[in-house]
């Protein structure tokens, strides 16, 4: 059933980006001509927001579920279950307001036109931002313990 969904879903994506680079992609902008304004834009646009909305979903779901069915005294490495998901979850959520709180606000320019939006400039920097700390948290925690069992 998963299997049939991925495919599905690569399927999906594959189709609407396609369509989008072959169908109408050179049409002029209305409102400035010198700017590229391909047709199928807004597919694309809904595309995401549908993927980012039912991965959140499932996702908050799935941690839920997994919450709820987690065994208290259930244990890997003689470190209990819960404890490693809340060490997890506390430090991923405080970095992500960190970085929200910490993000630049200046207008940036889109087009030739000034983008001042302040809370979707935050979350823009926040996302990239958090990402990056993370996987560089990630490759220092590997090389760290690379280099303790040496």
């Amino acid at each position: 059933m998963i299997k049939k969904i991925k495919i599905s879903l690569i399927l999906l994506i594959a189709v609407v980006f396609l369509a989008f680079y072959t169908l109408g992609y050179d049409m002029p902008c209305s409102f400035n001509p010198t700017f590229n304004e391909p047709m199928l834009t807004p597919a694309i646009i809904w595309l995401m927001i549908v993927m980012v909305v039912a991965t959140l979903s499932i996702a908050i779901t799935s941690a839920v579920i997994g919450f709820k069915k987690q065994n208290h005294t259930s244990t890997v490495n003689n470190i209990r279950i819960r404890r490693i998901a809340w060490m997890v979850a506390i430090p991923v959520a405080v970095t992500l307001a960190a970085t929200f709180l910490l993000s630049n606000t200046d207008a940036i320019t889109i087009n030739g036109t000034p983008y001042n939006d302040t809370l979707w400039l935050r979350t823009s920097t926040m996302f990239i931002v958090t990402a990056f700390i993370l996987i560089v948290g990630a490759i220092a925690l590997i090389l760290f313990s690379a280099l303790k069992r040496k």
